[in-house]
């Protein structure tokens, strides 16, 4: 039971906020302040909104934009009234925001002071602008890049599947960094990717040579001087990517051979005619190109298992055929770290020289 009775209602079984019931006091006084009106600006073509001066990344859409910018901007402005001893933002309910313009959006605010808990609603007028943002608008307009990476393959042309993995290392990128990406043009020669940041570009073809071996070539054109000192330009970093896979066919120095796998210091090829190995550069390959395999007697990439290591010799299941294989390790031209019982290899075969190539991928049940 209270004791207290309010001057307001006189009503005396509620708890009391100052002088008055806890409903009088929030009738009189209010919960907290907040400003009545906000502008709210954000990009017409990726959703991003302008908060203190910087482009923020949205999270949706418009609508979820908008409440998780008046979240923060009222949180930081809502002041408690005189006897509230602490005040937040509880819930924010934004209608549906798809033009510019004027919208009421109504948000929920609570107190407590002691162990008494309130709640109010009130309107804020939102005042929604659209424009471009800077990165939207460089990618528009392909300006603004301060790096280019130059994507080139070592031989012939990046099929789709390598632009598949292309893209798919770029979307793995994290958001600041593909924000920094204005544009992804494919061009005669590979891709071009423009980027604002050059740190971003150092990135971008790190990750490449990483996932596909190369080289990568960086220039620097300058463009005119900073403002406190020093130099501005654009980075140019060519990657030139090994395109091609273990076990692929290719024109070498007039001859066929077969790609193993790149090497410290260029590549390595299996001479088909010949049998022999041999490290070329990678700048050597540029007039190479691959081979339609069926032109070629003899030549024939199998998938091996391999089922034992025994003594002097390594056993191995065709499964393609059903047939067992059983090689002397001297006869095996090793070009993986390491085998595994169980697992799946590449391989081609010479006379009697078996060259495993790499592992091979095998999908359950194929």
């Amino acid at each position: 039971m209270y004791s207290r009775i309010c001057p307001r209602c006189g009503r005396g079984d509620r708890p009391f906020i100052g002088f008055l019931c806890n409903l009088c006091y929030v009738n009189e006084f209010g919960v907290a302040e907040i400003p009545r009106s906000i502008d709210f600006t954000y990009c017409r073509v990726c959703g991003s909104y302008k908060y203190q001066g910087l482009w923020v990344e949205g999270v949706g859409s418009v609508s979820e934009t908008l409440s998780e910018y008046l979240l923060i901007v009222l949180s930081q402005k809502i002041k408690p009234t005189r006897y509230i001893e602490e005040a937040w933002v509880k819930d924010i309910s934004v209608s549906v925001v798809g033009e510019p313009g004027i919208h009421d959006v109504k948000v929920r605010l609570a107190g407590k002071t002691g162990n008494v808990e309130v709640e109010e609603v009130k309107t804020v007028k939102v005042k929604a602008l659209t424009t471009i943002c800077p990165s939207c608008s460089k990618k528009a307009t392909k300006t603004g890049y301060n790096a280019i990476v130059q994507v080139r393959p070592a031989i012939g042309s990046l099929d789709s599947a390598f632009k598949a993995e292309l893209w798919s290392i770029l979307e793995d990128l994290g958001v600041r960094a593909r924000s920094s990406i204005i544009s992804v043009d494919e061009v005669k020669e590979g891709v071009d990717i423009l980027v604002d940041d050059q740190n971003v570009a150092r990135v971008i073809a790190s990750k490449l040579k990483a996932k596909w071996g190369g080289v990568v070539n960086a220039s620097f054109k300058i463009t005119g001087s900073k403002p406190g000192g020093g130099r501005k330009g654009v980075l140019a970093l060519s990657v030139k990517v090994l395109n091609v896979r273990a076990g692929t066919l290719l024109s070498y120095m007039g001859s066929p051979h077969i790609y193993v796998g790149p090497t410290s210091r260029g590549v390595l090829l299996v001479d088909v005619g010949k049998g022999l190995t041999v490290e070329a550069k990678l700048e050597d390959l540029a007039r190479s190109r691959v081979l339609d395999a069926g032109d070629y007697v003899g030549y024939n990439i199998l998938v091996y298992r391999l089922t034992a290591d025994l003594g002097g010799s390594l056993y191995f299941m065709d499964e393609s055929r059903g047939s067992k294989v059983e090689v002397e390790r001297g006869k095996v031209k090793l070009y993986v770290d390491s085998l595994k019982v169980g697992g799946y290899y590449l391989v081609y075969q010479l006379g009697d020289q078996l060259y495993i190539l790499g592992e091979a991928r095998v999908e359950q049940g194929s």
